[in-house]
């Protein structure tokens, strides 16, 4: 059983003490109609709240992972270009460096990337775990190189020392924008929690008092208490 079905259940309780009119009155507030009402459509609220979030978090995370799809062929590219400008030795080193670390290949994986001298690349394997953190680092590291290397003049906008400059911006927020969207989807569930089942006020609470004022009153063999008693509640 998950929330949604916790809340789908908590709705029929509240529809069959409605329906039970002015049999139905407790003394404690919260369990009378009104609030069992207000109770349901915090709960409703809550449930869309964490929808909304997930839902954002997702975008988020879809948009990350499109843009540092397209990191490698640029990294190569910017490879390519620095050594078509004649970029000294060290620097196509580091660069070279930096690119396997954004591909994600040891050092040990593969020989450097092929230099314009047509040198072959040795078989590699996949690292399994890189983190879009690491791999922005690397990427910020591969622009700084370029950044102090003055024979690199690169016309074409993505590859210009300016162009690579904002993609190292553009990855540290889309990095920004995942966390920040995890937070509000981690605070929504954690609310979306205490309403449901946390609180003396959470549904999980209210089904309870009213399934125990239910037995009070109408009996443990009354229609209206094994009405209620037959609703599902679990806490998750």
């Amino acid at each position: 059983m998950n929330h949604v079905k916790n809340v789908e259940s908590y709705s029929r309780l509240v529809d069959i003490c409605t329906g039970y009119g002015g049999k139905y009155n407790p003394g404690h507030p919260n369990l009378q109609v009104e609030s069992l009402l207000n109770a349901l459509n915090g709960a409703k609220q809550a449930l869309e709240a964490v929808r909304l979030a997930k839902t954002q978090f997702d975008r988020e995370v879809n948009s990350r992972k499109q843009a540092y799809t397209k990191l490698p062929s640029l990294a190569t590219s910017i490879l390519r270009t620095l050594s078509d400008y004649g970029a000294s030795a060290e620097t196509m080193d580091d660069a070279r460096y930096f690119v396997r670390q954004i591909r994600g290949y040891k050092n040990n994986d593969r020989a450097p990337l092929p230099s314009s001298t047509g040198e072959v690349a040795k078989a590699r394997r996949s690292l399994l775990q890189q983190s879009y953190a690491s791999r922005a680092d690397h990427f910020s590291k591969l622009v700084l190189a370029v950044q102090a290397e003055p024979l690199y003049k690169a016309k074409e906008v993505m590859l210009t020392k300016a162009g690579l400059i904002r993609k190292v911006e553009e990855l540290a927020s889309l990095n920004s924008k995942v966390s920040v969207a995890k937070v509000a989807w981690t605070n929504a569930r954690v609310e979306r929690d205490r309403i449901l089942y946390q609180e003396q006020s959470s549904l999980l609470a209210l089904q309870r008092g009213a399934k125990n004022y239910a037995y009070a009153v109408f009996g443990p063999t009354s229609t209206e208490y094994l009405q209620l008693r037959a609703l599902k509640f679990t806490l998750i």
